[in-house]
């Protein structure tokens, strides 16, 4: 055998091993290294969200016995969680419902949720129609921190995320009224001395995680809650209330956004939906409006706190925890990124396969020339 002949064997049994060695590396990295996909249930969320809509009177507003602007405007939140432009068209219709409504004069727990709309919808809550929200929700402070006509954990909670999401400081006594209010064993209820509830409980982990320079004892307050939600989380995923698919959706969006995964969760509120798109207030019951409106805050993986500003226009803002003196409200994000994986994200699935059977090929070719060459 030539000098020149045994190299170029070598060479090719050479190119051989290095081409075996990356068909390995290329099926490991379709096994291993693909990201997986977020826990967001976009089509579930995408189809309730139609249901919402198919729910429209005239156009513009939800009905329901316990005020037509309250379940507007969490439909609004709602529609906007999805990120979809399938529904601008109807969240500026309901948008302008709710700016010409007097809802606000019910008191200062409605003004805090129609600021809450207004930085979502991309308008002024000074200005909100003829209405002046953040005004209204700081008058709504009492001397000793307890807030709205009816104080409670919850709409404290609403007040800070309002104001927070407006660029506003908020009421030290705001804060220390809330901690004041946590049960023994970290859960918050309707009032102090109450039932543990998870809807009042997740509004104020919501609350406490947006705020920044937390005192020790606020900071133990929030990891108390936390651990009680998360001890009190049933097997399926859910929460235990007096509307768990309600009750679930809410608290899951706050520990997500603490970054605490809920997979199960939002699986659960899955597999509540009916073939309509809507979610009932309990398993086996009737769609509700309400429970579908909040339901698709965790599907779409939102909160209150996360919700971005006009559906695919405007970009999710770095995270922020620190209230803003600036004229463009913060759009807090959780620690974890919570924005769904687009079809460009990773590595597509044709890849590995693709990239292996050109390795292959390579390799068989190869392996005839050396052999003719014998």
């Amino acid at each position: 055998m030539s000098g020149s002949l045994a190299n170029y064997r070598f060479a090719a049994s050479r190119f051989l091993r290095v081409m075996v060695s990356a068909l390995a590396t290329v099926f490991a990295i379709s096994t291993f290294s693909v990201p997986d996909a977020n826990a967001a249930d976009m089509d579930a969320a995408h189809e309730a969200a139609a249901f919402i809509t198919s729910q429209l009177v005239g156009g513009d507003h939800l009905e329901s016995p316990f005020g037509n602007e309250s379940i507007t405007a969490d439909a609004v939140l709602a529609l906007l969680a999805t990120q979809s432009s399938d529904f601008d068209a109807e969240i500026a219709s309901m948008g302008r419902f709710l700016a010409q409504s007097p809802y606000v004069s019910s008191g200062p727990e409605a003004a805090s949720k129609l600021a809450i709309v207004a930085t979502a919808i991309g308008a002024d809550p000074r200005t909100f129609g003829s209405f002046d929200l953040i005004a209204a929700i700081k008058a709504g402070i009492g001397a000793d921190g307890a807030f709205g006509s009816y104080p409670m954990p919850y709409s404290s909670a609403l007040a800070i995320i309002a104001l927070i999401r407006s660029g506003e400081d908020v009421d030290p006594q705001l804060v220390s009224w809330l901690i004041e209010q946590a049960e023994p064993d970290g859960s918050f209820s309707f009032q102090k001395g109450g039932s543990a509830d998870p809807d009042n409980t997740g509004m104020v982990i919501q609350a406490l995680s947006a705020l920044d320079n937390l005192s020790a004892q606020a900071s133990q307050t929030l990891e108390n809650a936390k651990r009680w939600a998360q001890d009190s989380q049933q097997a399926d995923g859910s929460w235990i209330g007096f509307a768990s698919v309600n009750s679930t959706a809410l608290l899951g969006s706050s520990l997500l956004v603490t970054g605490v995964d809920q997979t199960k969760a939002i699986t659960y509120l899955a597999q509540t939906q009916a073939a309509s798109g809507g979610l009932p207030a309990n398993p086996g019951a009737e769609p509700d409006l309400l429970a579908t409106a909040q339901a698709i805050l965790l599907l779409s993986e939102q909160s209150y706190l996360t919700l971005p500003k006009l559906p695919g226009k405007q970009p999710r803002a770095e995270p922020s925890q620190s209230p803003s003196t600036e004229s463009e409200p913060p759009q807090p994000t959780p620690p974890n990124e919570l924005v769904p994986l687009t079809e460009d994200q990773g590595v597509p699935t044709w890849v590995a396969p693709a990239v292996a059977a050109g390795v292959i090929v390579v390799a068989v070719a190869a392996l005839v020339v050396v052999r003719r060459k014998k």
